[in-house]
């Protein structure tokens, strides 16, 4: 896209390399889009990416497409170089918390009163550019 604030292959290939083969309680979608067009609908998936100005990333989680569509929440801006680092605390979470063929969207529904649901919001917006 000519309108990308972000090299999107770069970034997709890190997070391939690093979660493709990974084992988690139920399937997880990774999606990285390069501009606010949002061309790949980044708040349509488990954790997206969508590029901003200055080589940042606003971060969503919780999102679902299908029969019953859920719109992730934004939860920060980060540095492009720690979209690895956010997919990570998001896996190591779900692994933690989910159960089989749960999505991690519905776990963090269940879980948003919790105090570990805070401790890991809050470890997200730990990554967050000012």
């Amino acid at each position: 896209c000519k309108f990308g604030l972000i090299d999107t292959q770069a970034i997709g290939k890190e997070l391939h390399e690093k979660f493709y083969e990974m084992r988690l309680p139920h399937k997880f979608k990774i999606n990285v889009t390069g501009c606010p067009n949002n061309c790949a609908k980044a708040q349509l998936n488990d954790i997206g990416f969508m590029g901003a100005p200055k080589g940042t990333l606003r971060v969503f989680i919780g999102g679902r497409f299908g029969r019953q569509a859920i719109m992730g929440e934004e939860i920060c801006k980060i540095d492009s170089s720690k979209a690895c680092e956010a997919a990570t605390i998001c896996t190591d979470f779900f692994k933690a918390h989910g159960k089989a063929k749960q999505r991690f969207g519905n776990m963090l529904e269940e879980m948003k009163d919790t105090k570990e649901y805070a401790d890991f919001i809050a470890s997200l917006k730990a990554l967050a550019v000012v």
